[in-house]
């Protein structure tokens, strides 16, 4: 659903700032899914880390890659690197409006701002730090003086912008904090409702799916508690696990007393996400801090609905009508929500229908994707 191109639009050039384009996490699943989705009118050029493989764009993409290596040391050199890309786009293209994706921060600090800086915030480090929100698992993954050199360079990086985007209501408040003077707009993160969507000629062998990075931040210690749960209650549940991190090994170790109950499928690739999420009832996750999760947009697509906790980067996503939000640590209501959802088929189906139906209305790509250029140009 494309709309028709404003004068400014098409006079201008978007260059999107993403070294980390490329992978499962959420950033890349955002640019990507963003790129397939315009239309055709709109110039982007996708300034990337080094190619891992191909992926949709929509015509007028273009995709320039820088080859970057591992650690700080490796995200600086690909910074200036862009910085040069950047003025060499700008001679050739004239009005060039960048579109910095942070994070991470490095490059948000060289590259040059071109004729406009746009800073699209999936997170902040206010929040992942657990100083906006107060949730306390979220507090103690950074040393307090790491975390607030983070935060500085993040208002540095802010301070610089023309606009910032941000992706919900509680992302909009974080950066409020850091008194950019540059306006916020809210446009949300998307999902592919294309390619993830309800398949049933699949069987559901999985019960409950988690899906993200397996570190405190992301709920790990508190899936521990819940399937361990799930699996007294439910001897015959089928869980599955998808994901790397830091808490992996921990969860293997819980986990393999359970291998008919529960699988840890690892990092899988995006290109089979649709078919594993089709082929999964329900989507769980005990996350403390989220942009705007990626995964439960997809599994809601798909038609599965979410068991999540009750937290504000749910707002206008996950309703009562089509999820159930539970209070945050709740661990035992979050075991009688999922084992209610699997035992009440038409209530089951009430919900599937209604996460599929709200995402096609408000969170598809199709819809999304020209309004975030749009409001970069503007």
């Amino acid at each position: 659903m494309h709309g028709p191109m404003s004068e400014a639009a098409a006079n201008v050039t978007i260059a999107i700032i993403a070294p980390e384009a490329y992978g499962v996490h959420g950033i890349a699943r955002y640019v990507q899914s963003l790129l397939a989705n315009l239309g055709a009118e709109h110039k982007v050029v996708l300034v990337a880390g080094q190619k891992e493989y191909d992926f949709p764009v929509a015509q007028n993409v273009e995709i320039i890659n820088i080859t970057r290596h591992r650690g700080r040391s490796g995200m600086l050199l690909w910074a200036f690197a862009a910085r040069g890309v950047l003025s060499r786009l700008s001679a050739r293209e004239g009005l060039l409006i960048v579109n910095m994706q942070i994070p991470p921060l490095l490059p948000g600090l060289l590259v040059q701002r071109g004729d406009g800086f746009v800073v699209t915030a999936h997170t902040t480090y206010l929040g992942m730090t657990g100083r906006y929100g107060g949730i306390d698992a979220v507090k103690g993954q950074w040393h307090p003086l790491v975390a607030r050199v983070k935060m500085a360079l993040e208002r540095l990086i802010l301070r610089r912008a023309t606009k910032i985007i941000a992706l919900t209501n509680q992302g909009r408040q974080e950066l409020i904090q850091y008194k950019s003077r540059a306006s916020i707009e809210i446009l949300p993160n998307g999902v592919d409702t294309k390619l993830f969507h309800p398949r049933p000629e699949l069987k559901q062998i999985y019960d409950v799916l988690f899906a993200g990075r397996l570190e405190r931040r992301k709920g790990s210690r508190a899936m521990v508690k819940i399937c361990e749960s799930l699996v007294a209650r439910c001897p015959d549940i089928r869980i599955a696990i998808v994901g790397h991190g830091e808490d992996e090994g921990l969860l293997r170790s819980a986990f393999g007393r359970w291998p008919d109950n529960i699988a840890m499928l690892g990092k899988v690739p995006f290109s089979q996400m649709p078919e594993l999420y089709a082929q999964s009832r329900l989507y769980g996750s005990a996350s403390y801090y989220e942009g705007l999760p990626g995964t439960c947009l997809e599994a809601m697509a798909t038609g599965v609905p979410p068991v999540v906790w009750d937290l504000p980067f749910y707002d206008n996503l996950v309703g009562p009508q089509m999820g159930v939000r539970v209070a945050v640590d709740d661990n035992s209501r979050f075991v009688e929500a999922v084992s209610e959802l699997l035992a009440n088929q038409t209530l089951y189906e009430s919900m599937s229908g209604a996460a599929r139906s709200l995402v096609e209305r408000a969170y598809s790509w199709e819809r999304l994707a020209d309004r975030i250029i749009s409001a970069a140009v503007r």
